[in-house]
């Protein structure tokens, strides 16, 4: 069923609310996703939450009344399909959160997920960064560009910053200490 089109929740990678005859639960999701401030996260997390929804679709059951039971039982499904750790994490955060929601907004009683056990991720990516010969030569390039392009990438490269963090900063948002300045981020990276 990938990428297939679910009549009641849609495709995976289709996280924008959208009219639906089921209404509650598409007014939940909906607003749920509308607390996060960025698109990729309201994608991620939209997408997490479709694929919750089309596992219940496929079982013929209202995702409102899930138990601690369907939600273990569903991260056992996903790590018989071979996601990872992580995957099955932040799937069971995003499931968390629209429960969280939806508890707060007097839709369910409860969240299934409260006591959920969930996978063991490590605490460093697997990912690396950029080796020292790597990281000299993509100065090397940059410098070649520009200044801007050179400043760019040290401040990537010195702060750890995404690309979207740097081109988002704004000069009113600096300030001083000791000689410097500093720009503060909060722990979600803004």
């Amino acid at each position: 069923m990938a990428n297939a089109t679910h009549p009641v929740v849609g495709r995976e990678d289709d996280y924008a609310p959208a009219p639906l005859n089921l209404g509650l639960l598409e007014w939940i999701r909906a607003g749920w996703l509308l607390e996060y401030r960025t698109d990729k996260t309201r994608k991620a997390y939209g997408s997490d939450i479709a694929a919750w929804m089309r596992w219940w679709a496929e079982h013929g059951l209202d995702p409102l009344t899930a138990e601690r039971a369907h939600v273990a039982a569903y991260a056992l499904v996903l790590e018989g399909e071979g996601k990872s750790a992580s995957t099955v994490a932040r799937r069971l955060s995003a499931i968390a959160g629209f429960y969280r929601y939806a508890v707060d907004e007097g839709h369910v009683t409860h969240s299934p997920v409260e006591r959920v056990r969930r996978p063991k991720v490590a605490e460093d990516s697997p990912t690396l960064g950029l080796d020292k010969d790597e990281a000299i030569a993509l100065l090397d390039v940059a410098e070649a560009g520009g200044p801007h392009r050179f400043a760019l990438v040290c401040l990537l490269l010195r702060c750890g910053l995404r690309i979207s963090e740097a081109c988002s900063l704004n000069a009113e948002d600096l300030d001083e200490q000791h000689g410097h300045r500093n720009h503060h981020r909060d722990p979600q990276g803004r």
